[in-house]
């Protein structure tokens, strides 16, 4: 039986009402490690344009400074095209900033940057690379893309144990895409590739088990 397995590209988060933390969906709230200290803005649809600008103005200030989740959500915007042109080479650059500080959503959106070749050639040797720091702090969506790296071979030698290994991690958060990639590579999988991939992920949860409890 043909299978289907699909990375995950998602739209970064559109910020609509409130600015503190943006919405990474299906990234869950919980899966990022750091929200930005610098408030909750509300967005009245009737001024959006003025409060887009007070919006970016914010977190200009606060990542020229150096703080990572506001470079984060200040490359959310570039890259949405709210309350600014899209542009995604300067998403890039301040999703580089905040991810070189290890803010992991960040790492996640550098990934796919690479990965789909947005704002930059595609490379899918540094989208494995952000992916994997990504998943290591516990990030569902690199978690299953990272699985798809190694499910295809792309960036890196195929393994269809390390890919279950990471779909299974992802399937833990709930992470919908991940259960059906999962499902697909295991129709094809040894029972021995399956019980080697548990235990791989097994052992990842004991040496993760402070980041994700």
């Amino acid at each position: 039986m043909k299978t289907t397995l699909k990375p995950v590209y998602i739209l970064p988060g559109v910020i609509v009402l409130f600015f503190g933390i943006s919405a990474c969906s299906p990234v869950r709230a919980k899966d990022n490690p750091q929200s930005s200290p610098i408030g909750v803005m509300r967005v009245n649809s009737k001024d959006a344009t003025r409060d887009y600008a007070q919006l970016i103005a914010r977190y200009r200030q606060a990542a020229e400074q150096g703080d990572a989740a506001a470079q984060y959500h200040l490359g959310v915007l570039y890259d949405n095209g709210q309350g600014t042109p899209q542009n995604y080479m300067t998403a890039l650059r301040w999703y580089q900033k905040a991810a070189d500080q290890g803010y992991a959503p960040a790492q996640f959106y550098l990934g796919i940057m690479y990965d789909f070749g947005k704002g930059t050639p595609q490379d899918y040797a540094n989208a494995m690379i952000w992916y994997q720091k990504a998943a290591d702090q516990g990030i569902a969506g690199a978690q299953n893309n990272l699985g798809y790296m190694y499910a295809t071979g792309k960036g890196v030698q195929r393994d269809d144990v390390q890919a279950m290994k990471w779909y299974m991690l992802a399937q833990d958060s709930g992470f919908t895409p991940a259960v059906k990639n999962l499902q697909d590579i295991s129709q094809h999988a040894t029972l021995s590739q399956i019980t080697h991939a548990h235990e791989l992920a097994q052992a990842w949860r004991l040496l993760h088990r402070a980041i994700r409890p």
